[in-house]
């Protein structure tokens, strides 16, 4: 046998539902964030992005000069025309 029954279920439900709804309001009121806290600050994030950014296109002049010499050794193929 449970140790509650089902209408006792709802009502714990319904109860602790409307406490996490008045928190929520409480803490969006006073301006805070709700929900879990972020781990990295906006200014982590966007040097993050900053270095990835400058990761990818970090070295254009050598992949420029792999791409100039790829198939250069390879006479062109049928396929190959441009439109």
């Amino acid at each position: 046998m449970a140790w509650c029954s089902d209408p006792c279920r709802r009502e714990i439900s319904s109860w602790t539902s409307r406490r996490i709804s008045a928190a929520r309001e409480r803490i969006e009121a006073e301006g805070k964030a709700w929900g879990r806290p972020r781990r990295l600050t906006e200014v982590d994030c966007s040097k993050i992005a900053a270095l990835k950014t400058a990761d990818f296109f970090g070295n254009v002049p050598g992949a420029l000069a792999l791409l100039n010499q790829l198939g250069r050794d390879e006479p062109p193929r049928s396929g190959d025309e441009l439109e």
